[in-house]
């Protein structure tokens, strides 16, 4: 998983030399799952962040066990952020915000990153306040650490 999110970030910044990405990405127990599918949730999210903000402001990206117990992949923004009124829809498939309609984009990429955490058996959210940004999370299970017999450890 922490490879699949350095890869993200590492990407966008080859083809977004505008974004000012700044990362804390952890060491996070790998899971199995699809990675084309997540590194392009990632991306999604990254995507997002940048379009949505001011050239140059930074987007924070981050990786790590949170205190629920799930690995969660968070990118927050200084952006236009969402207004509650869309804010319950922003993972339906063809829903953009209203405040968006000046900037070019399909109203699917979070239902794609929506669907991607749900065939994980996870989740995405989106906290937001209008005018001062978003954060964005997918949050996906930590898998069960294989049990070790007393037997096997001596």
């Amino acid at each position: 998983m922490t490879k699949i999110a350095v890869n993200a970030v590492q990407f966008f910044r080859e083809i977004s030399p505008r974004a000012n990405l700044i990362e804390a990405i952890a060491e996070v127990p790998q899971i199995d799952g699809d990675e084309k599918m997540l590194f392009q949730a990632f991306l999604n999210l990254l995507s997002n962040a940048v379009k949505y903000s001011q050239p140059g402001d930074p987007v924070h990206v981050s990786l790590a066990v949170d205190a629920a117990g799930q690995l969660a992949f968070r990118v927050k923004d200084q952006g236009i952020g969402i207004d509650p009124a869309d804010i319950t829809r922003m993972f339906q498939r063809y829903t953009r915000g209203r405040n968006a309609v000046d900037i070019p984009g399909t109203g699917l990429g979070l239902f794609l990153v929506r669907t991607v955490a749900a065939m994980h058996n996870g989740d995405a959210a989106v906290t937001s306040q209008l005018g001062t940004g978003s954060e964005f999370t997918i949050s996906l299970p930590v898998p069960d650490a294989p049990a070790i017999s007393l037997r096997q450890a001596v």
